[in-house]
């Protein structure tokens, strides 16, 4: 359950989020946007790590050529940062990049991923 989804990129984020994301189960982790919303882990879960993105387009900024290395740039130079269990974030992580997307949800992510804030 999503609290406070107070601007037009919070919930564009947010929508993009639960697309995405929503059907992992159990989803026990919780994300918090800049503006204070927040995607609460799966109901009857407790978060295990909380991802915050700290800005608007910190999302597309991390995951537009996403690897090892854009990822933790996101996080040196603070526009995600993660409160909890980092070590649960990585195991998380590799649980979904299981294998290579095929070109219809490439295109959808791509898609999705243009339509963020920059």
């Amino acid at each position: 359950m999503a609290r406070s989804v107070n601007d037009r990129s919070a919930r564009q984020i947010l929508a993009l989020l639960q697309q995405f994301l929503g059907g992992i189960h159990p989803r026990d982790f919780s994300v918090r946007l800049w503006d204070g919303t927040t995607w609460e882990a799966e109901a009857g879960r407790d978060a295990r790590f909380t991802v915050v993105l700290k800005h608007p387009g910190a999302l597309r900024r991390m995951l537009w050529a996403a690897d090892e290395l854009t990822v933790s740039e996101a996080y040196l130079y603070d526009d995600v940062d993660v409160e909890g269990n980092i070590v649960e974030l990585i195991a998380t992580a590799d649980r979904l990049v299981v294998g290579p997307m095929g070109l219809t949800d490439r295109i959808r992510y791509a898609r999705a991923l243009l339509s963020l804030p920059a």
